[in-house]
Protein backbone atom coordinates (compact mmCIF):
# COMPACT_ATOMS: atom_id res chain seq x y z
CA UNK A 1 0.00 0.00 0.00
CA UNK A 2 0.16 4.95 -0.17
CA UNK A 3 0.41 8.11 1.46
CA UNK A 4 -3.38 9.55 0.28
CA UNK A 5 -4.15 12.99 1.39
CA UNK A 6 -7.98 12.85 2.28
CA UNK A 7 -9.13 10.93 5.17
CA UNK A 8 -11.12 8.78 3.26
CA UNK A 9 -7.79 7.25 1.56
CA UNK A 10 -5.88 4.68 2.49
CA UNK A 11 -2.68 3.52 1.91
CA UNK A 12 -2.04 0.71 -0.78
CA UNK A 13 -0.97 -2.18 -1.74
CA UNK A 14 1.12 -5.29 -4.29
CA UNK A 15 1.61 -9.14 -5.02
CA UNK A 16 2.11 -12.46 -6.68
CA UNK A 17 -0.23 -15.69 -7.68
CA UNK A 18 0.62 -18.94 -7.14
CA UNK A 19 -1.65 -21.67 -8.49
CA UNK A 20 -2.64 -24.57 -5.73
CA UNK A 21 -1.61 -27.71 -6.37
CA UNK A 22 1.83 -26.65 -8.18
CA UNK A 23 5.13 -28.03 -7.07
CA UNK A 24 6.38 -25.24 -5.02
CA UNK A 25 10.01 -26.38 -4.28
CA UNK A 26 10.97 -26.34 -7.66
CA UNK A 27 10.65 -22.67 -7.50
CA UNK A 28 13.35 -22.73 -5.72
CA UNK A 29 15.80 -24.14 -8.46
CA UNK A 30 14.50 -21.41 -11.02
CA UNK A 31 17.37 -19.95 -13.42
CA UNK A 32 17.61 -16.29 -13.37
CA UNK A 33 19.06 -16.46 -17.14
CA UNK A 34 17.36 -13.95 -18.87
CA UNK A 35 14.61 -14.75 -21.21
CA UNK A 36 13.46 -13.78 -24.47
CA UNK A 37 10.78 -11.77 -24.83
CA UNK A 38 8.07 -13.00 -26.59
CA UNK A 39 7.39 -11.44 -29.43
CA UNK A 40 3.81 -9.38 -28.98
CA UNK A 41 0.28 -10.49 -30.50
CA UNK A 42 -2.47 -9.08 -30.36
CA UNK A 43 -4.45 -10.81 -27.07
CA UNK A 44 -7.66 -13.37 -28.45
CA UNK A 45 -10.78 -12.12 -28.43
CA UNK A 46 -12.11 -13.20 -25.38
CA UNK A 47 -15.37 -14.97 -24.54
CA UNK A 48 -17.64 -14.33 -21.83
CA UNK A 49 -17.53 -16.60 -19.09
CA UNK A 50 -19.70 -16.68 -15.77
CA UNK A 51 -18.21 -16.30 -13.04
CA UNK A 52 -16.99 -19.94 -12.14
CA UNK A 53 -19.09 -22.22 -9.92
CA UNK A 54 -17.81 -23.34 -6.37
CA UNK A 55 -16.65 -26.90 -6.70
CA UNK A 56 -15.67 -29.70 -3.50
CA UNK A 57 -12.42 -28.08 -2.15
CA UNK A 58 -10.50 -31.06 -0.91
CA UNK A 59 -9.81 -31.42 2.49
CA UNK A 60 -6.98 -28.55 3.35
CA UNK A 61 -3.90 -30.59 4.88
CA UNK A 62 -1.41 -29.00 6.90
CA UNK A 63 1.65 -27.98 4.82
CA UNK A 64 4.84 -29.43 6.59
CA UNK A 65 6.93 -27.50 8.02
CA UNK A 66 9.49 -26.25 5.93
CA UNK A 67 13.58 -26.39 6.03
CA UNK A 68 14.96 -22.81 6.69
CA UNK A 69 16.89 -21.37 3.93
CA UNK A 70 19.35 -18.62 4.94
CA UNK A 71 19.48 -15.72 2.96
CA UNK A 72 23.17 -15.09 0.93
CA UNK A 73 21.89 -13.14 -2.05
CA UNK A 74 22.40 -8.83 -1.46
CA UNK A 75 19.90 -6.32 -3.01
CA UNK A 76 20.79 -3.23 -4.98
CA UNK A 77 19.56 -0.09 -6.37
CA UNK A 78 18.82 -0.09 -9.90
CA UNK A 79 19.05 2.76 -11.89
CA UNK A 80 15.38 4.08 -13.30
CA UNK A 81 14.28 7.13 -15.86
CA UNK A 82 14.77 10.58 -14.73
CA UNK A 83 11.76 12.34 -14.02
CA UNK A 84 11.59 15.94 -13.06
CA UNK A 85 9.45 16.18 -10.07
CA UNK A 86 11.10 19.79 -9.23
CA UNK A 87 7.81 21.41 -10.35
CA UNK A 88 5.27 18.63 -8.44
CA UNK A 89 3.61 18.96 -5.21
CA UNK A 90 3.33 14.46 -5.32
CA UNK A 91 6.10 14.16 -6.87
CA UNK A 92 6.40 10.74 -8.20
CA UNK A 93 6.23 6.83 -6.96
CA UNK A 94 6.13 3.41 -7.79
CA UNK A 95 3.88 1.42 -5.78
CA UNK A 96 3.38 -2.37 -7.44
CA UNK A 97 5.57 -4.65 -9.64
CA UNK A 98 4.57 -7.66 -11.40
CA UNK A 99 6.91 -10.30 -13.45
CA UNK A 100 6.03 -12.05 -16.77
CA UNK A 101 9.93 -13.33 -16.62
CA UNK A 102 13.41 -12.34 -15.83
CA UNK A 103 13.41 -10.10 -19.25
CA UNK A 104 9.63 -8.58 -18.80
CA UNK A 105 9.19 -6.63 -15.67
CA UNK A 106 6.35 -4.32 -14.92
CA UNK A 107 6.33 -1.51 -12.32
CA UNK A 108 3.09 1.04 -12.04
CA UNK A 109 2.69 4.18 -9.72
CA UNK A 110 2.14 7.96 -10.24
CA UNK A 111 4.67 10.62 -11.97
CA UNK A 112 4.03 14.35 -12.68
CA UNK A 113 1.71 15.75 -15.16
CA UNK A 114 4.62 17.61 -17.98
CA UNK A 115 3.91 20.98 -17.98
CA UNK A 116 0.42 20.73 -16.34
CA UNK A 117 -0.39 22.15 -12.57
CA UNK A 118 2.00 20.92 -9.36
CA UNK A 119 -1.10 18.93 -7.84
CA UNK A 120 -1.56 17.00 -11.21
CA UNK A 121 -0.62 13.98 -11.28
CA UNK A 122 -1.00 10.87 -13.71
CA UNK A 123 -0.16 7.70 -14.52
CA UNK A 124 3.33 5.97 -14.50
CA UNK A 125 4.26 2.60 -15.70
CA UNK A 126 8.15 1.57 -16.61
CA UNK A 127 9.15 -1.64 -17.70
CA UNK A 128 12.29 -4.17 -17.65
CA UNK A 129 13.56 -5.76 -20.62
CA UNK A 130 16.09 -7.55 -18.99
CA UNK A 131 19.27 -4.55 -19.36
CA UNK A 132 16.94 -1.55 -18.28
CA UNK A 133 14.16 0.14 -17.14
CA UNK A 134 12.49 2.46 -19.58
CA UNK A 135 8.90 4.25 -19.01
CA UNK A 136 6.35 3.41 -21.53
CA UNK A 137 3.41 5.61 -22.80
CA UNK A 138 0.04 4.89 -20.81
CA UNK A 139 -3.40 6.86 -21.16
CA UNK A 140 -5.38 8.59 -18.12
CA UNK A 141 -8.94 9.88 -17.48
CA UNK A 142 -10.27 12.86 -18.63
CA UNK A 143 -8.72 16.07 -16.92
CA UNK A 144 -11.56 16.50 -14.91
CA UNK A 145 -9.56 13.91 -12.39
CA UNK A 146 -6.29 15.39 -12.22
CA UNK A 147 -5.08 13.53 -9.87
CA UNK A 148 -4.38 9.63 -11.03
CA UNK A 149 -2.41 6.80 -10.03
CA UNK A 150 -2.07 2.75 -10.93
CA UNK A 151 -2.09 1.12 -7.49
CA UNK A 152 -1.23 -2.42 -9.15
CA UNK A 153 0.25 -4.52 -11.64
CA UNK A 154 -1.25 -8.61 -12.15
CA UNK A 155 0.89 -10.34 -15.24
CA UNK A 156 -0.47 -13.47 -16.90
CA UNK A 157 1.82 -13.14 -19.83
CA UNK A 158 3.70 -11.10 -22.05
CA UNK A 159 0.30 -9.77 -24.19
CA UNK A 160 -1.95 -10.15 -21.22
CA UNK A 161 -0.71 -7.89 -18.38
CA UNK A 162 -3.40 -5.47 -16.43
CA UNK A 163 -2.96 -2.37 -13.84
CA UNK A 164 -5.71 -1.03 -11.77
CA UNK A 165 -6.13 2.36 -9.67
CA UNK A 166 -8.16 5.44 -9.66
CA UNK A 167 -8.41 8.94 -10.45
CA UNK A 168 -9.44 11.94 -8.37
CA UNK A 169 -11.37 15.39 -8.40
CA UNK A 170 -9.59 16.97 -5.72
CA UNK A 171 -11.97 19.84 -5.79
CA UNK A 172 -15.11 17.37 -5.76
CA UNK A 173 -17.01 19.21 -7.67
CA UNK A 174 -18.20 15.79 -9.90
CA UNK A 175 -19.77 12.80 -9.25
CA UNK A 176 -18.32 10.48 -8.74
CA UNK A 177 -15.19 12.38 -6.82
CA UNK A 178 -13.17 9.65 -7.61
CA UNK A 179 -12.95 7.07 -10.50
CA UNK A 180 -11.98 3.53 -11.05
CA UNK A 181 -9.40 3.16 -13.45
CA UNK A 182 -8.47 -0.30 -15.40
CA UNK A 183 -5.46 -0.33 -17.94
CA UNK A 184 -4.45 -3.80 -19.97
CA UNK A 185 -1.50 -4.54 -22.17
CA UNK A 186 -2.14 -6.28 -25.01
CA UNK A 187 1.68 -6.51 -26.30
CA UNK A 188 1.70 -3.09 -27.75
CA UNK A 189 0.33 -0.73 -26.37
CA UNK A 190 -1.43 -0.23 -22.78
CA UNK A 191 -5.10 1.09 -22.95
CA UNK A 192 -8.31 2.34 -20.90
CA UNK A 193 -10.55 -0.88 -19.89
CA UNK A 194 -14.20 0.45 -18.77
CA UNK A 195 -14.68 -0.33 -15.24
CA UNK A 196 -17.87 0.41 -12.89
CA UNK A 197 -18.39 2.91 -10.89
CA UNK A 198 -21.29 2.18 -8.47
CA UNK A 199 -20.93 4.88 -5.64
CA UNK A 200 -21.27 8.94 -6.15
CA UNK A 201 -18.50 9.66 -4.24
CA UNK A 202 -15.01 7.35 -3.78
CA UNK A 203 -14.25 4.86 -6.18
CA UNK A 204 -10.81 3.01 -5.69
CA UNK A 205 -9.35 -0.42 -6.80
CA UNK A 206 -5.99 -0.84 -5.21
CA UNK A 207 -4.88 -4.18 -5.88
CA UNK A 208 -6.03 -6.96 -9.27
CA UNK A 209 -5.09 -10.91 -8.97
CA UNK A 210 -6.40 -14.31 -11.04
CA UNK A 211 -5.81 -17.41 -12.27
CA UNK A 212 -7.04 -16.97 -15.96
CA UNK A 213 -7.69 -14.65 -18.53
CA UNK A 214 -11.43 -14.45 -18.17
CA UNK A 215 -11.54 -14.86 -14.39
CA UNK A 216 -9.82 -11.67 -12.72
CA UNK A 217 -10.64 -10.11 -9.52
CA UNK A 218 -9.89 -6.33 -8.48
CA UNK A 219 -10.41 -5.20 -5.06
CA UNK A 220 -10.89 -1.29 -3.26
CA UNK A 221 -12.87 0.93 -1.96
CA UNK A 222 -16.39 2.50 -2.32
CA UNK A 223 -18.05 5.24 -0.34
CA UNK A 224 -17.97 8.47 1.55
CA UNK A 225 -15.46 6.67 4.12
CA UNK A 226 -17.10 7.61 7.76
CA UNK A 227 -19.67 9.93 6.71
CA UNK A 228 -23.43 8.91 8.00
CA UNK A 229 -24.59 8.80 4.55
CA UNK A 230 -22.17 6.46 3.13
CA UNK A 231 -18.93 5.19 4.85
CA UNK A 232 -16.81 3.18 3.45
CA UNK A 233 -17.20 -0.29 2.14
CA UNK A 234 -15.69 -3.08 0.32
CA UNK A 235 -15.56 -2.69 -3.76
CA UNK A 236 -14.61 -5.95 -5.30
CA UNK A 237 -14.87 -5.96 -9.21
CA UNK A 238 -15.06 -9.28 -11.45
CA UNK A 239 -13.46 -9.98 -15.42
CA UNK A 240 -15.38 -12.31 -17.16
CA UNK A 241 -13.23 -11.90 -20.66
CA UNK A 242 -15.70 -9.25 -21.86
CA UNK A 243 -16.39 -6.61 -19.04
CA UNK A 244 -15.95 -5.73 -15.31
CA UNK A 245 -18.61 -6.15 -13.13
CA UNK A 246 -19.05 -5.09 -9.72
CA UNK A 247 -19.69 -8.48 -7.42
CA UNK A 248 -21.68 -8.10 -3.73
CA UNK A 249 -19.66 -8.63 -0.62
CA UNK A 250 -20.24 -7.88 2.95
CA UNK A 251 -17.29 -6.00 3.75
CA UNK A 252 -16.91 -2.34 5.49
CA UNK A 253 -13.42 -2.58 4.50
CA UNK A 254 -11.27 -0.45 2.10
CA UNK A 255 -9.39 -3.50 0.81
CA UNK A 256 -5.64 -3.23 -0.37
CA UNK A 257 -4.67 -6.75 -1.65
CA UNK A 258 -6.10 -9.56 -3.16
CA UNK A 259 -4.60 -12.66 -4.36
CA UNK A 260 -6.03 -16.05 -6.09
CA UNK A 261 -5.02 -19.76 -5.44
CA UNK A 262 -8.02 -21.14 -7.70
CA UNK A 263 -11.21 -19.97 -9.32
CA UNK A 264 -13.43 -20.93 -5.73
CA UNK A 265 -10.26 -19.74 -3.73
CA UNK A 266 -9.76 -16.09 -3.86
CA UNK A 267 -8.67 -14.17 -0.83
CA UNK A 268 -8.89 -10.10 0.28
CA UNK A 269 -7.81 -7.99 2.70
CA UNK A 270 -7.88 -4.81 3.83
CA UNK A 271 -7.75 -1.49 6.48
CA UNK A 272 -10.45 -1.64 8.40
CA UNK A 273 -13.25 0.59 9.04
CA UNK A 274 -13.87 3.44 11.58
CA UNK A 275 -14.32 1.33 14.99
CA UNK A 276 -13.27 -1.69 13.64
CA UNK A 277 -14.70 -4.78 11.98
CA UNK A 278 -13.33 -7.66 9.35
CA UNK A 279 -10.31 -7.18 7.42
CA UNK A 280 -10.27 -10.26 5.69
CA UNK A 281 -12.87 -11.78 3.08
CA UNK A 282 -12.88 -14.84 0.90
CA UNK A 283 -14.33 -15.94 -1.97
CA UNK A 284 -15.78 -19.70 -2.46
CA UNK A 285 -16.55 -20.29 -5.83
CA UNK A 286 -20.43 -18.59 -5.28
CA UNK A 287 -20.02 -15.60 -2.84
CA UNK A 288 -17.60 -13.69 -0.80
CA UNK A 289 -18.24 -13.87 3.35
CA UNK A 290 -15.61 -12.22 5.73
CA UNK A 291 -13.51 -14.63 7.37
CA UNK A 292 -12.44 -14.13 11.25
CA UNK A 293 -8.64 -13.16 11.42
CA UNK A 294 -6.80 -10.59 14.65
CA UNK A 295 -8.40 -7.34 13.66
CA UNK A 296 -6.27 -5.67 16.85
CA UNK A 297 -3.04 -6.44 19.08
CA UNK A 298 -2.94 -7.35 22.52
CA UNK A 299 -1.99 -3.38 23.15
CA UNK A 300 -5.77 -3.10 21.83
CA UNK A 301 -3.92 -1.76 18.83
CA UNK A 302 -5.73 -2.05 15.24
CA UNK A 303 -4.40 -4.12 12.65
CA UNK A 304 -4.78 -3.01 8.98
CA UNK A 305 -3.68 -5.56 5.92
CA UNK A 306 -2.20 -4.14 2.90
CA UNK A 307 -1.11 -6.69 0.52
CA UNK A 308 -1.43 -10.72 0.70
CA UNK A 309 -0.04 -13.39 -1.12
CA UNK A 310 -0.44 -17.37 -1.57
CA UNK A 311 2.15 -20.44 -1.54
CA UNK A 312 -1.00 -22.91 -1.53
CA UNK A 313 -4.26 -22.93 -0.15
CA UNK A 314 -2.68 -24.10 3.35
CA UNK A 315 0.14 -21.67 3.23
CA UNK A 316 -0.60 -17.73 2.50
CA UNK A 317 0.57 -14.38 3.93
CA UNK A 318 -1.07 -10.47 4.66
CA UNK A 319 1.22 -7.98 5.63
CA UNK A 320 0.37 -4.63 6.97
CA UNK A 321 0.82 -2.56 9.99
CA UNK A 322 -0.64 -2.20 13.61
CA UNK A 323 -1.21 0.70 15.84
CA UNK A 324 1.22 0.56 19.48
CA UNK A 325 -0.72 2.41 21.58
CA UNK A 326 1.71 2.43 24.32
CA UNK A 327 4.66 3.78 22.50
CA UNK A 328 5.36 7.48 22.41
CA UNK A 329 2.36 10.51 21.99
CA UNK A 330 -0.16 8.86 20.23
CA UNK A 331 1.58 5.62 19.54
CA UNK A 332 3.59 4.36 16.58
CA UNK A 333 2.51 1.68 13.83
CA UNK A 334 4.53 -1.34 13.91
CA UNK A 335 4.81 -4.23 11.10
CA UNK A 336 2.09 -6.71 10.73
CA UNK A 337 2.21 -10.22 9.48
CA UNK A 338 -0.88 -12.92 9.52
CA UNK A 339 -0.58 -16.21 8.35
CA UNK A 340 -3.29 -18.76 7.15
CA UNK A 341 -2.51 -22.49 7.57
CA UNK A 342 -6.06 -23.80 6.05
CA UNK A 343 -7.60 -23.51 9.13
CA UNK A 344 -7.22 -20.28 11.30
CA UNK A 345 -5.55 -16.76 10.77
CA UNK A 346 -2.66 -16.18 12.87
CA UNK A 347 -0.54 -12.96 13.80
CA UNK A 348 3.11 -14.61 13.50
CA UNK A 349 7.08 -12.29 12.88
CA UNK A 350 8.06 -8.91 14.15
CA UNK A 351 6.20 -6.05 15.05
CA UNK A 352 9.43 -3.84 13.87
CA UNK A 353 8.32 0.07 15.12
CA UNK A 354 7.58 2.91 12.80
CA UNK A 355 7.09 0.19 9.56
CA UNK A 356 4.38 -0.82 7.27
CA UNK A 357 4.69 -3.32 4.72
CA UNK A 358 2.97 -2.83 2.08
CA UNK A 359 4.09 -5.73 -0.34
CA UNK A 360 4.73 -9.51 -0.06
CA UNK A 361 5.66 -12.13 -2.39
CA UNK A 362 6.43 -16.08 -1.93
CA UNK A 363 8.30 -18.32 -4.37
CA UNK A 364 7.76 -21.18 -1.79
CA UNK A 365 6.82 -22.29 1.61
CA UNK A 366 10.73 -21.53 3.10
CA UNK A 367 11.41 -18.18 0.78
CA UNK A 368 8.94 -14.85 1.43
CA UNK A 369 9.45 -11.40 1.21
CA UNK A 370 8.12 -7.92 2.73
CA UNK A 371 8.96 -4.82 2.14
CA UNK A 372 8.49 -1.63 4.22
CA UNK A 373 6.99 1.75 2.83
CA UNK A 374 7.12 3.11 6.02
CA UNK A 375 10.52 5.27 5.28
CA UNK A 376 13.19 2.89 7.45
CA UNK A 377 13.46 0.19 4.86
CA UNK A 378 13.05 -2.79 7.61
CA UNK A 379 12.75 -5.55 4.37
CA UNK A 380 11.76 -8.62 5.73
CA UNK A 381 12.47 -12.34 4.84
CA UNK A 382 11.03 -15.31 5.85
CA UNK A 383 13.37 -18.48 5.77
CA UNK A 384 10.50 -21.55 6.85
CA UNK A 385 10.90 -20.90 10.45
CA UNK A 386 11.40 -16.90 11.19
CA UNK A 387 11.08 -13.33 9.89
CA UNK A 388 14.16 -11.40 9.92
CA UNK A 389 15.40 -8.11 8.30
CA UNK A 390 17.63 -8.06 5.70
CA UNK A 391 19.68 -5.04 4.91
CA UNK A 392 18.32 -2.96 1.82
CA UNK A 393 20.06 0.07 0.72
CA UNK A 394 18.32 3.67 1.18
CA UNK A 395 19.65 6.19 -1.29
CA UNK A 396 17.80 9.20 -0.24
CA UNK A 397 17.40 10.90 2.97
CA UNK A 398 14.41 8.47 3.00
CA UNK A 399 13.31 5.55 1.57
CA UNK A 400 10.38 3.29 0.90
CA UNK A 401 9.47 0.01 -0.97
CA UNK A 402 6.25 -0.41 -1.73
CA UNK A 403 5.35 -3.74 -3.70
CA UNK A 404 7.46 -7.06 -4.43
CA UNK A 405 7.59 -9.43 -7.18
CA UNK A 406 9.71 -12.64 -7.39
CA UNK A 407 11.40 -14.15 -10.63
CA UNK A 408 12.65 -16.66 -8.45
CA UNK A 409 13.81 -17.44 -4.76
CA UNK A 410 17.45 -16.06 -6.61
CA UNK A 411 15.63 -13.67 -8.65
CA UNK A 412 13.75 -10.52 -6.62
CA UNK A 413 12.59 -6.81 -7.30
CA UNK A 414 11.07 -4.34 -5.48
CA UNK A 415 9.84 -0.52 -6.10
CA UNK A 416 8.91 2.39 -4.28
CA UNK A 417 10.02 6.09 -3.55
CA UNK A 418 12.87 8.14 -2.03
CA UNK A 419 13.27 11.11 -0.76
CA UNK A 420 15.29 13.19 -3.31
CA UNK A 421 16.23 17.04 -2.10
CA UNK A 422 12.61 17.19 -0.74
CA UNK A 423 10.79 15.44 -3.30
CA UNK A 424 9.55 11.52 -4.21
CA UNK A 425 11.30 10.18 -7.05
CA UNK A 426 11.14 6.47 -7.95
CA UNK A 427 13.14 3.47 -6.03
CA UNK A 428 13.65 0.15 -7.58
CA UNK A 429 15.89 -2.91 -6.11
CA UNK A 430 16.93 -6.09 -7.12
CA UNK A 431 17.42 -8.96 -5.28
CA UNK A 432 20.19 -11.86 -6.46
CA UNK A 433 21.83 -14.46 -5.32
CA UNK A 434 24.75 -16.24 -6.51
Amino acid sequence: MSHLKRNRLFRIAGLVVLLAGLSLWSQMNLSSTALARPKPKPTPTATATPIPTATPTASATPSPTPTPVPVTGTWQVVPSPAIDVSNSTFGAKLNAVAVVSATDIWAVGFGPQPGGPAYAKQTLIEHWDGTSWRIVPSPNPPSTYSEVELDAVFALAANDVWAVGYGENPSGTVSPADITLVEHWDGISWSIVPSPDPDQAVNQLHSIAGVVSNDLWAVGQRGEGGAACCPYESLIEHWNGTSWSVVPNPGQTALQGVTAVAANDVWAVGTPAAGGGDIIEHWDGTAWSTVAAPIANANGGGISLRAVTAVSATDIWAVGDQENPLVGEGGTHDSVTEHWDGTAWTVVGLALQDSTLYGVTASGPADAWAVDGGGLMQTQHWDGATWSVVSTPDPGTASGLQGVAAVSSRDVWAVGWTNTNGAWTPLIEHFTQA
